[in-house]
């Protein structure tokens, strides 16, 4: 177990994935409240590692924000044949619940190209159909306006179905619609339906409480000054009560550097002379919420950060990493490529402007000096019901570990200069 210790440990950031992405997590958001599962989970690891709570003996900073959740069934039919949530199709984060059997009124490129066929839709009653909107070869931007706009419902159908060739990928919302909205398959909906059936449980959980979890190790020089490593450990969760999004990189691999780099410093031959500070953040597929709460409620002066890391999408890495702020920063992202370029880590490093796409933007908004890492290449899985940990290859991730450890040596050795001027 030496090694465990003393450097990065793949077999624990397995252990810390598989635990993450497991069905008993429920994709680690709302529906069984897999994301307080996780946090338990998370704190516990921190306690393992020898880290101290900022304020108390609680690790958890609670607050609480609003999801549209779907906690029950997660059915549809089309002609009675049931479909495959999450392969054949995916409900809207916005979509409401519902149940019902409707005849289908398919909507796409002929209906306003044939006279027949446009007069026809004018006519139509909709408020015992549901409307099944075909966005196939439309050219124009104002015909793609016109049928973004059906989403909205205008015609007052039972339900809109949205026909996609695209990837499936899901999101969060916090707001629901009247009716349901349903992205399906093209080859699960055939020309010629005529019906589709569903039943699906919507609710939307008000002020869910959930929690950032914030641990320390105490600067043996400097204990007011602070690193800080962040990651999001929350999900997408669960669509109905049987599909879940495992989220094994997004973010478990980066919840798992997390708690490597955790382990690592933990030990008291890595201590620091300046205090290292591990938040792992709840709510950031739910518009960064648990990052935006922690600036407006710091646990120690944000004027204290030297430097946050955010780590996020973490277990491929078969063509380097890409490193937001990286234009803005330009000393600590030449610091990273003159590391690797010694060291041979890496294939590339990219660099990246601005980008609110993940925990350190609330950050750098208020003038502290914040990256974001993520890896590049290998498999697509993302925001889907394929990023499981089986097939999360972890290809850079030793090596982005030794990156990381030795970009904080020599950032370390700036602050313990500045500090001894």
């Amino acid at each position: 177990m030496l090694i465990a210790i003393h450097a990065q440990d793949i077999n624990y950031a397995h252990q810390v994935i598989d635990t993450l992405a497991s069905p008993s997590m429920h994709g680690r958001g709302y529906v069984e409240d897999g994301i307080k599962i996780a946090e338990k989970y998370i704190a516990n690891e921190f306690k393992r590692h020898g880290l101290k709570p900022i304020k108390g003996s609680d690790y958890s900073q609670k607050l609480s924000y609003t999801i549209n959740t779907f906690p029950g069934k997660m059915i549809v039919k089309i002609d009675g044949k049931e479909l495959i949530p999450g392969k054949d199709f995916m409900v809207d984060p916005a979509s409401g619940g519902g149940k019902g059997s409707y005849e289908l009124f398919f909507i796409n490129k002929q209906t306003f190209e044939m006279p027949d066929k446009e007069r026809k839709f004018s006519e139509t009653n909709f408020s015992k159909l549901a409307a099944a909107v075909d966005q196939k070869g439309l050219e124009t931007k104002i015909d793609k306006q016109k049928f973004d706009s059906f989403s909205k419902n205008p015609f007052g159908a039972k339900a809109i179905i949205q026909i996609t060739d695209d990837k499936f990928t899901w999101s969060l919302s916090e707001q629901a619609s009247e009716i349901p909205i349903i992205y399906i398959k093209r080859k699960s909906i055939p020309s010629n339906a005529r019906n589709i059936s569903f039943d699906i449980d919507e609710k939307i959980a008000k002020n869910y409480s959930s929690s950032n979890l914030i641990g320390y190790i105490k600067g043996k020089e400097f204990p007011d000054t602070f690193l800080v490593f962040t990651a999001h450990y929350d999900h997408l969760g669960m669509m109905g009560n049987k599909t879940y999004f495992p989220g094994a990189n997004d973010n478990a691999s980066g919840t798992a550097m997390l708690l490597n780099l955790a382990q690592y410093y933990g030990d008291t031959s890595h201590h620091s002379p300046y205090s290292i500070a591990f938040i792992a953040f709840t709510g950031e597929e739910a518009g960064l919420s648990g990052s935006y709460y922690y600036v407006q409620n710091p646990l120690f002066p944000l004027s204290k950060i030297k430097m946050l890391i955010n780590m996020d999408l973490m277990g491929t890495g078969e063509e380097g990493i890409t490193v937001v702020n990286g234009s803005i920063y330009e000393d600590e992202f030449t610091l990273l490529e003159n590391i690797n370029a010694k060291k041979q880590y890496l294939p590339q490093i990219k660099k990246r402007g601005k980008a609110a796409n993940s925990d350190h933007h609330p950050f750098s908004e208020r003038k502290i000096k914040s990256i974001f890492i993520y890896t590049m290449g290998g498999i697509a899985a993302y925001h889907d019901i394929d990023d499981k940990a089986s097939t999360l290859p972890l290809t850079a991730f030793n090596n982005l570990f030794r990156l990381i450890r030795d970009f904080v040596n020599e950032f370390s050795d700036g602050i313990k200069s500045e500090k001894g001027k």
